[in-house]
């Protein structure tokens, strides 16, 4: 049985003591440390990326002289480095990512998308997959050959015939939950590295 979740758990605190936004930080964390996802100076695109936690991380990795962007539905508060960039955008609306970020291509993407929960775990783990079908369509144009993208999904239906589209689109797949999540949380990260081109 899952342990009961407390608010101020370790991660919390821990990301209260060193100045992140979000216990979240820990998650993309230990994914790198695992996978090696980005390197000093990729360029990174953030998916989901209120209140920030995940783009703190992000310019930890890469250092200040390469550019890094965060798009969220809601307003993300602006972070003290001259090299993030914010927008706020539905990233399920194609058309309005493309219109931000024209032709640029990235070396990773990473994307913590939560759908708004119903309390009716068919039909959160059903919006978390439509999310990661955007952030898919969003990959195939916008991140580069070889690539790398870590994304956010709920376990349930139909995830393994997400799962099977998403290794298709790179040399190297894993599902991957860190430790900093709540036992008792859905929540799993899909980890695509080296984007096939098609």
């Amino acid at each position: 049985m899952p342990k009961p979740y407390k608010v101020k758990d370790f991660y919390f605190l821990k990301a209260k003591k060193e100045g992140l936004r979000a216990r979240s930080a820990y998650k993309l964390e230990e994914a790198q440390i695992r996978f090696k996802l980005i390197k000093k100076n990729d360029s990174v695109l953030d998916l989901g990326s209120a209140p920030g936690s995940f783009l703190q991380k992000i310019h930890e990795f890469v250092g200040d002289k390469v550019e890094i962007i965060g798009i969220d539905l809601n307003k993300i508060e602006n972070l003290p480095y001259s090299n993030i960039k914010l927008y706020q955008a539905d990233i399920s609306d194609l058309s309005a990512v493309q219109n931000l970020l024209g032709e640029r291509k990235f070396d990773c993407i990473t994307a913590d998308l939560a759908p708004k929960t119903s309390g009716i775990k068919d039909l959160d783990v059903a919006r978390s997959i439509d999310l990661n079908y955007a952030v898919l369509e969003t990959a195939k144009i916008f991140l580069k050959k070889n690539g790398n993208l870590i994304s956010k999904i709920f376990e349930g239906e139909d995830f393994n015939i997400f799962y099977r589209k998403f290794k298709n689109m790179f040399e190297k797949s894993n599902c991957f939950k860190p430790n900093s999540t709540r036992d008792r949380s859905r929540e799993i990260f899909v980890i695509g590295r080296g984007f096939i081109i098609k």
